[in-house]
């Protein structure tokens, strides 16, 4: 290989590396749905409208057969529009060369073939392919069906990982319903003093989680750990309630007097701050 040719290799692979951390934690944002990015401010109103008309809730995850038909659904409307222009191409604007339109079996395969991302042609796209085809029906294709092969990849990735994995949220964050719906879930903060009640059963007792801006009313039918106090540091893990109280399946323990789960620690000091920065009008300081 010439000079030329190691040049632009090295070239493409220090491009490559420079661009694969950030474009992996653009990825995570576009795949979180609580997730952030530059384009939020433009798109986000769209995706909102978008899930609106169509009835989604972002934060309802689908289970493997919603996931499938979506899937399924998604790629046949997108085969049958190709199809659609393939077939009207000559009806059809942007076609300046006036190519006739497909012949049924050969719109069909194409459809399909770039749907399914394997991009099979058995023409020349410039002697039979008006440019209307060639971007509204096959460029797209060359990105909808990479963005439903990362989707699909995405989804089995977390499912693989996501029957050992339970996040953490505070009161705060589960008022403003950032916690997953159907879903176990961490909640921690500090046991509101008194606010401990305990049921007839001896095993089943109530009582309050705060991060001192937030509450969330917990239920735990177990023994609790000998160091759960009021006023004292817990982590609970379970599932909230359409009643709006949590239903714990553990209570975590702490290693002694003193010690505060680092969670609930966070839970706690961030709300802290919020109230602060709430607190501090204009014209003041601290």
């Amino acid at each position: 290989m010439q000079t030329s040719g190691w040049l632009q290799l090295a070239l493409y692979v220090i491009a490559l590396a420079a661009i694969t951390k950030p474009t992996g934690l653009y990825l995570v944002r576009v795949l979180d749905a609580n997730g952030k990015t530059w384009f939020d401010p433009w798109l986000g109103p769209l995706e909102r409208l978008t899930y609106r008309v169509m009835g989604v809730d972002s934060r309802q995850e689908h289970d493997w057969k919603q996931y499938t038909l979506a899937m399924l659904l998604f790629s046949l409307v997108g085969c049958l529009f190709t199809y659609a222009i393939l077939r009207l191409q000559h009806l059809l604007p942007l076609n300046p060369q006036k190519f006739n339109a497909l012949s049924a079996h050969l719109a069909f395969n194409t459809a399909v073939s770039f749907t399914t991302n394997t991009n099979w042609q058995s023409y020349s796209g410039e002697t039979t392919m008006s440019y209307l085809s060639q971007m509204a029906g096959l460029a797209f294709h060359n990105f909808v069906s990479a963005a439903t092969g990362i989707a699909i990849a995405a989804a089995l990735v977390l499912n693989a990982f996501q029957g050992n994995v339970v996040f953490f949220f505070s009161p705060s964050e589960v008022e403003a319903k950032k916690a997953p719906v159907d879903k176990a879930f961490r909640v921690g903060g500090m046991v509101e003093k008194g606010s401990l009640k305990r049921q007839a059963d001896g095993l089943t007792v109530n009582f309050v989680v705060t991060d001192t801006a937030k509450t969330i009313p917990v239920t735990y039918t177990g023994i609790l750990p000998d160091l759960f106090k009021e006023g004292k540091g817990v982590v609970a893990q379970g599932k909230l309630g359409p009643d709006g109280v949590f239903h714990a399946s553990e209570v975590l323990a702490k290693h002694d007097e003193n010690y505060m789960p680092p969670e609930a620690a966070h839970a706690l000091s961030k709300a802290e701050a919020e109230k602060a920065a709430r607190s501090v009008t204009p014209g003041t300081s601290k």
